[in-house]
C-alpha cells in the first residue's frame, strides 16, 4: 500500500493540493472523469463506468456527503490504478441514464467493496483514504491542534473528520492505519 500512497501524494502535489479538505470532485475532473449522480438502487454507493476513452463515476444521490467523497475518491481509485485491467467486470448491455453502453467496462461500489475481499477493492479502498485524507495533511492538522483542549481521542477523531469531510469511521481507520491513534 506504499504505492498507492506514493502515487497519491504525486498526484496531489502535481496538483498543488495543501490543505483540507481534499476537492475530491475536482481531482477527479482533472483526471478526465465525470460525476453523474444516478439512482443505483438500495446498497449501491457508486459506479464506475469505462467506455473507450469514456469515464463516468455514477453517485447514489441518496448517500451522505461523506460517503459520496469516499465513493468518489474510491472509484477515482480504480481508474486511476485499474483502468486497464482486466479486473474490472464487462457488462455488455449497461444503461446508464438512458443511454446503453456496450462493451463498457463496470465496476459496483457496494457493501461488499467495503469489507476488502478483493485486491482491487483493497487498493481502492486505500487510495480513497490516502486521498481524502494524506498523511502530510492529516498530520499538520493535528499538530495545529491544542490537545488540551480535547478529553478524548473521540473528540479528536470528529474534529479531523470535520476538517477533512470524511466519517469518524473513516478517519478513525485511517489513524489507526498509519498508527497516528492507538
Amino acid at each position: 500500500m506504499k504505492r498507492i500512497e506514493n502515487l497519491v501524494n504525486d498526484l496531489l502535489d502535481s496538483l498543488n493540493i495543501t490543505s483540507a479538505p481534499v476537492p475530491v470532485q475536482k481531482i477527479a475532473k482533472e483526471l478526465g472523469l465525470t460525476i453523474m449522480a444516478y439512482d443505483l438502487g438500495p446498497g449501491v454507493s457508486g459506479v464506475l463506468l469505462l467506455d473507450n476513452e469514456k469515464a463516468i463515476i455514477g453517485i447514489n444521490p441518496s448517500e451522505s456527503r461523506e460517503r459520496t467523497r469516499f465513493t468518489i475518491a474510491h472509484e477515482t481509485g480504480h481508474y486511476y490504478l485499474h483502468k486497464t485491467s482486466n479486473d474490472l467486470f464487462v457488462d455488455r448491455d449497461v444503461l446508464f441514464r438512458g443511454k446503453e453502453l456496450n462493451g463498457t467496462k463496470v465496476l459496483f461500489r457496494d457493501g461488499n467493496s467495503s469489507s476488502g475481499d478483493l485486491k482491487i477493492e483493497r487498493e481502492a479502498n486505500a487510495f480513497a483514504a490516502a486521498l481524502l485524507m494524506p498523511v502530510k495533511l492529516l498530520t499538520k492538522e493535528i499538530n495545529s491542534l491544542d490537545l488540551n483542549l480535547y478529553n478524548h481521542d473521540e473528540e479528536i477523531i470528529q474534529e479531523l473528520a470535520k476538517k477533512f469531510k470524511v466519517s469518524t469511521i473513516a478517519m478513525t481507520y485511517r489513524l489507526t492505519n498509519l498508527g497516528l491513534l492507538e
